[in-house]
């Protein structure tokens, strides 16, 4: 099984910064159609972002970058400023970042409140928090975390 979290500092995922950043690259390459450059997506070359949020919070990025695919196509379709996980703000709108950084960053740090907060360890016990209205939610990010393993 690929852990979801960490106690420890480290990344999650045993990924190095290089392979994380290899690992973002390869998913906007694959999800490239064939007129666009990989280097379009927001994502690209934000693998020490990714990294830094795992070490920072104990979430692994590989479920981080698959809740992106699942709800943006992995930055393809995005709700609004920056938001590839779907984020609501307080008012039921969506949450804008100033950069997909941010978004990468905020997104690690509202799972690790989720972990913390109200004991939710498992995609399927996220999945009815972030995303109550899917009750597929936690199988579709599941498939995309197996489908990003087999990338490293």
């Amino acid at each position: 099984a690929i852990p979801l979290k960490t106690e420890e500092q480290t990344p999650v995922s045993g990924l190095t910064l290089t392979e994380m950043n290899e690992l973002v690259n390869i998913i906007c390459e694959k999800r490239a159609d064939d007129d666009e450059s990989p280097s379009d997506n927001p994502f690209y070359n934000t693998g020490e972002t990714f990294f830094n949020m795992e070490c920072d919070t104990g979430i692994n990025a590989l479920y981080v970058m698959a809740i992106f695919t699942a709800e943006s196509g992995f930055g393809e379709n995005m709700c609004r400023g920056n938001n590839a996980g779907g984020i609501t703000n307080s008012k039921g709108g969506y949450k804008s970042f100033n950069t997909i950084d941010d978004c990468i960053l905020y997104t690690g740090d509202l799972l690790s409140r989720y972990r913390d907060k109200y004991n939710l360890e498992t995609i399927e016990e996220i999945g009815s928090r972030y995303c109550p209205v899917n009750p597929e939610w936690p199988d579709e990010v599941s498939e995309f975390v197996e489908l990003y393993s087999d990338y490293v």
